[in-house]
């Protein structure tokens, strides 16, 4: 009984294999002292039937262990199925990404619903093919692909950016990450791949790395300097023009204080306290306007500019844009300008005093000129009246020559007192009717063209805003110098009529007189000028000259074009103020002809 129990107590407290075996050298030794004591035989059979219990023993524990290491590798099986179920769920999801498997050779293996998606292609269309298909034909055929596996294998990982084709044969920008994998061992098992299609980023991209060229072109080519400043002060950009206008180059200025290199030293203590209240409450005198400045060169000279300010806020940090315009050769301009005023505010002085002592002498010829004539006029007529009879005929001759001198004196005289009643007298503009005042005119006229046959084509003339009396003068003139050059036709033709050049109403005379030379024209309007002999044609020479100078008063201008023996015509404007108030259609315009006979 003490037996069992003790073997019963060896075999509990067997736990191990290592318990187990000094239980059976425990048992041994109890054997062996019981065959002492009670027989060889007794002792032996104790010592078989112990053993035996032992290893029963040792044999269900190594299968309940054995049972247990079975259960414990399921259960992991099952973890690890089901952990790989979720990432393909995970993976089968994703559908703005490809995400596909490729074996060593680069064939794929598997295939998630972005891929589908993003490619075109279906699993069972794909699965088995080279991933090369993805590629454009030039990428393929300089082996890109195959380098691309290789660097992921012997560095772990590729990331790319660069074109890949659908199965429709459209390409979009993708974003690639292939990465090696391998096993436990380090053995290559295979890529994974992530593919990404950023075909939008990609053309956002384009469009503003277009238009920040665009804009650095616009820059580099404006003929101002451009500078920009960060909040410290600091240059940051800086164009071509900006290079010339202050002889640093870009490279050199990047970077540096703006205070250091082209803002003179009187003023930069100034820079800073205003880049300082700027900063701390968002104000600036000088910001967004145009300012005239000094600026310092490379060389050290100083010279002046005229600037803009612009602040541009990036989240909390600002940036200052400036644009920066040498006005060194406008300033010389301005200051020749200045000394140009002064000089002509001199001349204007000097005119006016020639003006007085102009209408001094104007008025010592209407009055101490005209005195001696009226004299020798009426002297002679005296003569030739009390002795006409008693005189030698070559004596009444000369008697008439100088009546006739006389007559031409007074006229001249007059004709100068004209001339500087015109340039003294001011305008005085009013709504006036040009036909109505050329009837007048050919009324005046009517004692010249006595006996002549002349022909008159008055056109239907609009109403201009005009001093009536100055504009009666000019066409008195022309039309008087009309009947004087076409005295010697038979049948005289004058035109008085308008037309319209370069949206501009222009008037003009024409006549079919003796004309004259072009090469003579410049010499036409001036004072005292005459293309024809006195003796052809009476004249002082002081008619055109008025004439001129009443135009350019109305801020007009007038020129002739002519033909010896063929006639003229003199044209002439009265400005933009003074265009014709109404517009005379051809339905509306008519020719009024007469014969002067």
């Amino acid at each position: 009984m003490m037996t069992a129990q003790f073997k019963s107590l060896l075999i509990s407290s067997a736990k191990s294999f290592p318990q187990a075996v000094s239980a059976i050298v425990i048992l041994t030794g109890c054997s062996i002292l019981v065959g002492w004591l009670y027989g060889a035989a007794f002792g032996m059979a104790l010592l078989a039937s112990s053993n035996i219990v032992v290893f029963a023993v040792l044999l269900y524990r190594t299968v309940v262990s054995l049972n247990r290491s079975d259960v414990e590798r399921e259960r992991a099986e099952d973890m690890r199925c089901a952990s790989e179920e979720r990432f393909r769920l995970l993976v089968e999801g994703v559908k703005g990404y490809a995400i596909f498997m490729l074996d060593p050779l680069g064939h794929i293996v598997s295939w998630n619903r972005g891929a589908e998606q993003i490619k075109g292609y279906r699993p069972d269309e794909i699965i088995g093919q080279h991933f090369s298909c993805f590629y454009p034909p030039e990428d393929s055929e300089r082996g890109k692909p195959e380098q691309q596996l290789s660097v992921a294998a012997s560095e772990g990982r590729l990331e790319d950016e660069g074109w890949r084709v659908r199965k429709d044969g459209s390409r979009f920008w993708a974003d690639v990450v292939i990465t090696a994998v391998r096993d436990e061992a380090g053995c290559l098992c295979g890529f994974s791949k992530v593919t990404r299609d950023i075909t939008d980023r990609k053309r956002a991209d384009d469009t503003l790395r277009e238009s920040e060229e665009r804009i650095r072109s616009v820059i580099d080519t404006v003929h101002e300097a451009f500078i920009a400043m960060d909040s410290e002060g600091r240059i940051t950009d800086w164009n071509h023009q900006a290079e010339s206008t202050f002889g640093w180059s870009r490279s050199e200025v990047t970077g540096q204080p703006l205070a250091q290199t082209i803002i003179p030293p009187q003023y930069r203590e100034a820079h800073r306290r205003g880049l300082e209240h700027f900063l701390a409450t968002g104000q600036g005198p000088v910001l967004n306007t145009r300012i005239e400045i000094t600026a310092l060169h490379r060389d050290g000279h100083e010279f002046p500019v005229e600037l803009t300010i612009t602040p541009l806020r990036l989240g909390r940090i600002y940036t200052f844009n400036s644009f920066v315009h040498d006005i060194t050769a406008r300033k010389q301009a301005e200051e020749a300008l200045g000394r140009q005023k002064a000089e002509l505010a001199r001349s204007n002085t000097e005119l006016a005093a020639a003006n007085k002592e102009l209408e001094a002498f104007t008025y010592s010829v209407s009055h101490d000129l005209r005195a001696p004539l009226r004299q020798i006029s009426g002297f002679s007529q005296i003569l030739e009246r009390e002795f006409g009879l008693r005189i030698d005929p070559a004596a009444l001759h000369c008697l008439q020559h100088i009546q006739k001198g006389v007559q031409q004196m007074g006229k001249l005289v007059d004709d100068l007192l004209n001339l500087g009643r015109v340039g003294r007298q001011a305008l005085k503009e009013q709504l006036t009717d040009l036909y109505s005042l050329i009837e007048a005119v050919l009324t005046d006229l009517k004692p010249e063209a006595e006996g002549r046959r002349i022909e008159w084509i008055i056109g239907k003339l609009p109403s201009a805003k005009c001093d009536p009396g100055l504009i009666k003068l000019v066409f008195a003139n022309l039309l008087s110098n009309a009947i004087k050059f076409t005295r010697h036709q038979e049948h005289a033709i004058i035109q008085v009529d308008q037309m319209t050049l370069d949206g501009e109403v222009v008037f003009f005379v024409r006549d079919n007189g003796v004309g004259f030379n072009m090469r003579y024209v410049e010499k036409l309007f001036g004072i005292f000028q005459r293309l024809h002999l006195q003796e052809d044609f009476e004249g002082t020479g002081v008619g055109l000259a008025n004439v001129q100078r009443i135009i350019h008063k109305h801020g007009g201008r007038v020129w002739a074009e002519a033909e010896p023996y063929k006639g003229a015509t003199f044209y002439f404007t009265l400005g933009v103020a003074s265009q014709s108030e109404r517009e005379i259609t051809p339905a509306q315009r008519g020719v009024v002809c007469r014969q002067n006979q």
